[in-house]
């Protein structure tokens, strides 16, 4: 045991319990007396090997000149010791003398002279390494799962009911658009910002969570605005209560934002895809009966005009036939927009395709729009739909032509262009190589920048209602997917808009005749028509009639199959491909390939599975509406082979 007697230049009052040094020296915990100046009187060997001293003699030494780290965290609690208290503080962190770092719990008691005045204080430690090490894992894991969840776009929000301070997670930030100093310091401000689905439900959940009988879970749905954009949040809280019963009462509030995003923008294009399906579906059915009338109206319209002299009547007859040739080519183009239509790609020379389609612009616009062409393509040619190339130009001059309620001017410009590897990347979708760009300015309104961006998503339309549906520019940009080409938007709210369309620039091998109008007459060579909507059959009857050739007629497949099997002399099975019952137009034309090899065939149809149609290459479909130059040339095509000799 230590000699802790007093002596002149011992430390301490003149009398010391010899039983409390004693006490202390032989104590099995880590225990120490020290006097008002932190100076060792008595210690245990616990409390040399838990503090690093070793076999030292700690007599006068000053506990802070063995433990420096400890003097800022002691020095409160010495304070309360020496002025009468029992005091403690945990985790305080002692750098022994060996350098290492250890985590320890304190306590302090005042030790007092028989006067009772106070002589120093008994201080005993413990080491909380081991819980302090647990604490510290578990608060790792916490920081982790933070991490975690605020990496999944998961934010979290806690209130303390008693102190009346938020605090968020960084997701909350991102998801809500606020920072950390300015955050809303009541409900009000909260909903201001959050914007819940429904307030008044809202508020009634709030209430129920709060009443301590209820205790249920707040979920909402929210629509805070981001940086222009409105996002899609949902907000799960609960309320966590202090004391029991009648004391029960609010303590602490936890929440979490979740971000429903970009599930709610899947399943709103979800939701777009199956409406463009229904699209697509409706076009199906309806196709066939609009462009039969389509065809009675052509039909009729050309044979009016062959039976008449008076150049002016025989112009407005033109222009009839024109717009049903249009209604036929828009029709055909909803039809590629909402089916798996494969185009059909030709060679085309921009400049020449334009002027032959100039009149029809110009009467698509009023009299305060002016319409202009800057040609720079001459004799270049591209690789598309014609028909597709026609509605996509009509799109864009309709589109031009909305923009300028009041008046303005259009301008159609064509020239040859190549694009790198840097300039294609500052276009959406660009492509390097050489390309014919057509494109079509307008001096409207203009779109602002988050327009332009979804321009090319089907159904939206920045226009009113009546004016458009949304489908136009979508039907433009597969246009050019088709020709492998790409579509550039460029427009400023108040700058008018250009729309470029890029194709790419082709050498054909040979300079492409242009299509030839005119109609070959007929011999007197027998066509059997097969056609169910008797106006399109006698339309059809007719203008074959003119054309030269004897006809006949049947409603349906079957009948015509019995006609043939009756013995008719038939040269030509002109025949329709959706018909009433079971036997379409495609299963009339295998029986006559198989029963009548020497007969010629030739199909029609308002719409028509393009799968189907390739199991029958070899035999041409004509696509409803047709013109009487176009039906001349088919049927002289059709029965050309079966009239060579051998």
């Amino acid at each position: 045991m230590h000699d802790h007697r007093k002596t002149d230049d011992q430390p301490g009052p003149g009398f010391i319990n010899s039983s409390l040094l004693r006490f202390i020296s032989g104590s099995p915990v880590a225990v120490a007396m020290v006097d008002r100046d932190m100076r060792y009187i008595a210690w245990s060997k616990p409390w040399s090997a838990h503090n690093g001293t070793g076999e030292r003699d700690l007599k006068g030494v000053s506990l802070y000149d063995l433990s420096p780290t400890l003097s800022e965290q002691f020095w409160a609690v010495q304070q309360r010791a020496l002025a009468g208290e029992c005091a403690a503080f945990d985790a305080a962190c002692v750098e022994a003398a060996e350098g290492t770092l250890s985590w320890k719990r304190w306590h302090v008691q005042p030790v007092r002279e028989e006067d009772g005045s106070i002589f120093g204080i008994v201080l005993y430690n413990e080491s909380i390494n081991e819980p302090k090490k647990a604490e510290d894992e578990l608060q790792d894991d916490e920081t982790s799962l933070r991490s975690m969840i605020d990496a999944l776009g998961v934010g979290i929000i806690e209130k303390d009911y008693a102190t009346e301070r938020t605090t968020v997670s960084p997701a909350v930030l991102r998801l809500t658009g606020l920072d950390e100093i300015n955050l809303p310091t009541d409900f009000d401000g909260w909903m201001e910002v959050l914007q819940p689905s429904d307030l008044e439900t809202f508020r009634e959940a709030r209430a129920h969570a709060l009443d301590p009988d209820n205790q249920s879970v707040v979920m909402a749905d929210m629509h805070p605005l981001v940086d222009g954009k409105t996002r899609a949040v949902q907000l799960l809280g609960r309320v966590l209560f202090s004391n029991d019963g009648d004391l029960k009462t609010p303590s602490r509030f936890i929440g979490i934002l979740v971000d429903e995003t970009e599930r709610r923008d899947v399943r709103a294009s979800v939701a777009q895809s199956m409406r463009l399906e229904a699209v697509g579906q409706l076009t199906g059915v309806i196709a066939h009966d609009f462009n039969n009338l389509l065809s009675v109206i052509l039909a009729n319209l050309e044979l009016a005009a062959m039976r008449l002299t008076d150049p002016g009547t025989i112009e407005l007859l033109k222009c009839a036939i024109d717009a049903a040739e249009t209604g036929g080519s828009f029709n055909k183009k909803l039809l590629a927009l909402s089916s798996n239509k494969v185009p059909q790609l030709q060679s085309v020379d921009l400049d020449q395709h334009l002027l032959k389609i100039w009149d029809m612009l110009e009467r698509l616009l009023h009299e305060q729009i002016s319409l202009h062409f800057v040609p720079g393509a001459n004799n270049r040619f591209v690789c598309i739909d014609p028909t597709e190339l026609d509605g996509a130009i009509l799109n864009l001059v309709l589109n031009a032509r909305d923009a300028q309620p009041h008046g303005g001017k259009i301008v159609i410009a064509t020239r040859e262009v190549e694009i790198d590897e840097k300039a294609a990347a500052a276009y959406q979708d660009g492509k390097t190589g050489w390309f014919l760009e057509l494109s079509v300015s307008d001096q409207g309104i203009g779109m602002s920048k988050s327009e332009v961006a979804r321009a090319r998503e089907p159904f939206f339309t920045s226009k009113a209602p009546a004016l458009g549906t949304g489908l136009g520019l979508t039907s433009v940009s597969n246009s050019m997917t088709h020709a492998d080409g790409f579509m550039d938007i460029q427009s400023e709210p108040g700058q008018g808009t250009t729309v470029s369309l890029f194709l790419p620039l082709m050498i054909p091998t040979h300079q492409p005749c242009a299509p030839k109008e005119e109609m070959p007459l007929g011999d007197g060579a027998l066509v059997l028509v097969v056609e169910d909507d008797e106006r399109v059959r006698e339309a059809t009857l007719k203008r074959l009639e003119a054309l030269g050739y004897a006809v006949i007629e049947a409603s349906d497949g079957q009948s015509a199959l019995r006609m043939l099997e009756e013995g008719e002399p038939v040269d030509l099975v002109f025949s329709d491909v959706v018909m009433p019952g079971e036997f379409s137009g495609y299963d009339l034309l295998r029986e006559v390939q198989n029963r009548f090899p020497n007969m010629a065939t030739l199909l029609t149809s308002g719409h028509v599975s393009v799968h189907s149609l390739m199991k029958d290459s070899t035999v041409e479909l004509l696509t409803k509406p047709y013109s009487l130059p176009v039906l001349a040339q088919a049927v002289e095509r059709a029965l050309k082979p079966v009239r060579q000799p051998g």
